[in-house]
């Protein structure tokens, strides 16, 4: 039984596994450069300046700019996060189409497929869009414990710094959740739409990734 359905399956399985090893090796890629050289990436680049920004802020005693800017910052993971609200509550109404299978299918080079094998996709999307809205939202939580703890006045530069770091990197995740979850959005369509759409992706987060000033 477990080898008739992976004969039916295989291309999709092997368009997953191939779309999952994409990723997983860019973000492997990007980790060994920023370990080799701390400003090789843009997200390293900006931990350090980040953390330098913190200690002058912290020194300088010039909390109101401090809050303020950080503000900005929770602004944009608030505009992710409800973002992310309304692409959940479309992937639930996706799932409850009872023809999704047949509704995405015009494009599939192997034609109508079997109606769980499209809602499987869909709630791996929904997994993957949950995951991208709690992301955004410990990004919140902890520039709000940055804000309060700058606006103290008396705190130490490196636990704010801690926070800060870790608030930014909750917030790329959720992005690169996006990321993720936009050539799942195409599996819908068949397996080729889905590599197109990873290799497509893993262009642009390395387009976007670079440097500018090193370019």
């Amino acid at each position: 039984m477990l080898w008739i359905w992976f004969q039916a399956h295989a291309n999709d399985l092997f368009g997953l596994l191939f779309h999952i090893g994409v990723f997983a090796g860019y973000r492997a890629l990007q980790r060994a450069r920023a370990l080799r050289d701390p400003g090789a990436t843009l997200q390293s680049q900006q931990v350090r300046i980040r953390a330098a920004w913190v200690v002058e802020l912290i020194s300088s005693k010039n909390g109101i700019l401090g809050v303020q800017t950080i503000r900005n910052a929770m602004m944009a993971a608030l505009f992710f996060a409800s973002n992310t609200t309304f692409l959940v509550i479309g992937t639930l109404t996706l799932i409850a189409q009872g023809q999704v299978g047949e509704s995405w299918a015009l494009l599939d080079p192997e034609g109508m497929r079997p109606a769980p094998l499209a809602h499987a996709k869909v709630i791996l999307l929904l997994f993957t869009l949950l995951a991208a809205f709690f992301c955004f939202l410990n990004a919140i939580r902890l520039f709000s414990h940055a804000s309060v703890s700058i606006g103290a006045g008396s705190a130490d530069a490196e636990p704010v710094s801690a926070q800060l770091a870790t608030a930014w990197r909750y917030q790329g995740l959720g992005v690169r959740c996006y990321y993720f979850g936009a050539p799942v959005m195409f599996w819908l369509f068949g397996t080729p739409w889905l590599v197109l759409a990873s290799v497509g992706a893993v262009a642009l987060m390395q387009l976007f990734d670079r440097v500018p000033a090193r370019e």
